[in-house]
């Protein structure tokens, strides 16, 4: 993922706004905008990787120290692990391919505990499910989703619509947008801009009701 909590989600209604801001800070330091630092994490895993869909599974890591795992032919697990503090990748990313030292303290096991892993609990979160169907979909509807999403995340940063909100305008506005299967710039912007207008119509009018 492009951006870890330390402290996820535990609770249908306990959420924080520290993953959104996460997010809008990497983008920041890359020159990138939100939408493009998410489009780029699903590329990387299903297109640039040649993955399929359904061979790509979701594991909620509450620990966020493990960051990224290799399964070799004879079954073994290599971990590679670390603070969960972005800081720590973008450092490596701007000294790659060389090993850069860092000014901080080394990981304690001993206070992490246990490091636990579950499946993602998709009637809480059902964006998750939203997401891969837009992929099964395909043409412009990632598009769609990924924009819709954006203003209703930036609704919530607001104040204007609570946490478990964001993913039932999402889920409506993608209802209600079209989808262009010949897929490129000006079709993906389109729908983009379309989620975008359709989602805050549907935010304004809850609020005055």
């Amino acid at each position: 993922a492009p951006y870890m909590a330390p402290t996820p989600f535990r609770g249908k209604r306990c959420a924080s706004r520290y993953v959104y801001r996460m997010a809008e800070t990497i983008a920041e330091i890359k020159g990138l905008s939100r939408e493009e630092v998410e489009r780029i994490t699903t590329e990387n895993g299903m297109r640039l990787f040649g993955i399929p869909e359904d061979r790509v599974k979701v594991l909620i890591h509450r620990q966020s120290i493990v960051h990224s795992m290799v399964e070799w032919a004879d079954r073994t697990v290599y971990a590679e692990m670390g603070r969960p503090d972005m800081r720590d990748c973008i450092r490596y990313a701007a000294s790659a391919p060389r090993i850069a030292p860092a000014d901080i303290p080394p990981l304690d096991f001993a206070a992490i505990g246990s490091l636990t892993f579950a499946e993602p609990d998709t009637e809480t979160f059902p964006l998750l499910d939203a997401a891969r169907q837009a992929v099964r979909t395909g043409g412009t509807a990632p598009a769609g989703l990924i924009a819709a999403d954006e203003e209703a995340v930036e609704a919530f940063l607001g104040g204007e619509i609570g946490f478990t909100e964001v993913s039932s305008f999402v889920v409506e506005t993608l209802g209600k947008i079209g989808i262009y299967w010949n897929v490129n710039g000006e079709t993906a912007a389109y729908t983009a801009s379309e989620a975008r207008r359709v989602c805050r119509g549907l935010i304004d009018r809850t609020k005055r009701m």
